[in-house]
């Protein structure tokens, strides 16, 4: 009928939106060492932040000092750990990667948009540092 148009291009948007977010994941999973955790889903996967440190961690060679445990990226009360937020917010303050407008609230939160936008802005650092195109 009338209105099947505007739900073809809401599908259309929405298995775009995802495959954006598939990519981004794949992303992801390719530059973290095997050892990791992969990520699954944007935005349940980074929540905690751990994978992005632990990205960012080996993609920059920086060891926090101190070092940051795995208990800081434990739920407290229900919600994502503030501690393991904050050791990768300084984390990406430390190896330069722009963190795009993002908030520790927004991270919590799991705004989809947000944490998209931090990967790539992961992506975008990453290709200036290696001297190539975002891949």
């Amino acid at each position: 009928g009338r209105f099947q148009w505007i739900t073809d291009i809401k599908d259309c948007v929405l298995e775009k939106d995802d495959q954006k977010s598939r990519d981004l994941v794949n992303w992801v999973n390719k530059h973290l060492p095997e050892s990791y955790p992969r990520a699954s889903t944007i935005p349940a996967s980074f929540v905690s932040g751990e994978v992005l440190f632990l990205l960012v961690r080996a993609l920059s060679g920086i060891d926090p000092s101190p070092a940051v445990p795995p208990e800081a990226f434990l739920p407290e009360n229900g919600l994502p750990g503030l501690e393991g937020i904050f050791a990768m917010m300084d984390l990406f303050i430390d190896a330069g990667v722009d963190t795009v407008g993002v908030s520790i609230n927004d991270i919590r939160q799991g705004d989809r948009e947000a944490i998209r936008r931090l990967i790539e802005s992961v992506q975008q650092w990453h290709a200036a540092k290696t001297g190539g195109a975002v891949e």
